[in-house]
């Protein structure tokens, strides 16, 4: 039998995979824009990618489980605290690589939105 996603699961997975995309690219651009280009660091930033993304799959692996082993609570609560950590972790680092390619971004109100100082 297939897993079929909920709508709330399908949406934040979703969301998590095209911010792990957006922050490849925003990743790459800023490293062209900055002349730090290194393709070891390119790689190590696409390893930790597939992890996030073999971590998400295991939260998936968990619900089919809890759905079909008994005593297993994972059934209908794993994929969307995965993914919403995920897009949280992403929000964070594609502000972080737009403030290091746009220095002149880090004390506005639109990175503000996103990244607020600490203690706030």
């Amino acid at each position: 039998m297939l897993y079929v996603f909920s709508e709330a699961e399908a949406w934040a997975s979703g969301a998590a995979v095209a911010l792990m995309v957006m922050d490849i690219v925003t990743g790459f651009a800023g490293s062209i824009i900055t002349r730090a280009f290194q393709s070891s660091k390119m790689r190590e930033g696409l390893g930790h990618k597939f992890l996030v993304l073999c971590i998400m799959a295991v939260a998936v692996l968990l619900e089919v489980a809890g759905q079909h082993v008994a005593g297993l609570p994972f059934a209908g609560v794993a994929v969307v605290p995965v993914s919403v950590y995920v897009i949280v972790m992403e929000v964070g680092s594609i502000c972080e690589n737009v403030v290091k390619a746009y220095p002149d971004l880090a004390e506005t109100p639109l990175i503000k939105l996103f990244v607020p100082k600490d203690g706030e």
